[in-house]
């Protein structure tokens, strides 16, 4: 193994990417596929050639009940001594 990075996304998830180090090179087997065409936009995070859509996770948006109701809470409290 040559690296191992360990990722804690902003929803809670944890990734692990393993990079290993092979002396042997891999042919290909068959031809490869066609290439695919990437656009990053504003509507939606990731859009394809396919016409596969992969909408932006929208972190804020939900969490903002949650941040609503703890700015509340501080609002109301008191500083020590008064």
């Amino acid at each position: 193994m040559k690296t191992c990075t360990v990722v804690r996304e902003p929803n809670g998830e944890w990734h692990a990417s393993l990079v290993y180090e092979d002396d042997e090179v891999a042919q290909p087997s068959t031809k490869p596929a066609s290439p695919v065409g990437i656009d990053l936009g504003l509507k939606s995070l990731v859009t394809t050639t396919d016409g596969v859509k992969i909408p932006h996770p929208r972190f804020l948006r939900k969490a903002e009940g949650r941040l609503n109701r703890l700015q509340r809470s501080f609002s109301r409290t008191r500083k020590p001594g008064r």
